[in-house]
């Protein structure tokens, strides 16, 4: 998850793509792509999502 998560943030276009629903990433679960759109959607911090994430 933490390599998924850096190349979102390299790539914010792919992030907009995921908040918008119109892309999913490969390899990952159905609960993890949900997962990464909330995170992205959300009014969290990033740091305190990623923290989440890299906990999972």
């Amino acid at each position: 998850m933490q390599e998924i998560i850096q190349h979102l943030m390299e790539n914010p276009d792919l992030i907009e793509k995921i908040k918008a629903g119109t892309v999913q990433m490969i390899g990952l679960t159905v609960e993890e792509n949900e997962f990464l759109k909330e995170v992205f959607q959300s009014n969290l911090t990033l740091d305190a999502s990623i923290r989440k994430a890299w906990r999972n």
